[in-house]
């Protein structure tokens, strides 16, 4: 996968590209049915090229729970 960044973005754009990588990542999970249930900052660590990896899938559940409809 290429990087989400290259360095060379102003401010504005690393944190959209950043952002797009993750909503990318949140579709891919409920496209296969799944909520991550505890979406937040502290739960995204960033590896090379600022790509954005979720942690802490403890409260992950099927999407037809509760937590879903409650979030």
């Amino acid at each position: 996968a290429r990087p989400a960044l290259t360095g060379r973005e102003s401010h504005a754009d690393a944190v959209t590209a950043i952002a797009a990588r993750l909503a990318d990542a949140v579709e891919h999970l409920h496209a296969r049915g799944i909520a991550h249930g505890d979406l937040k900052p502290t739960n995204v660590i960033l590896g090379p090229g600022g790509a954005p990896h979720l942690i802490d899938f403890n409260l992950a559940s099927e999407q037809s729970d509760s937590l879903l409809r409650r979030g």
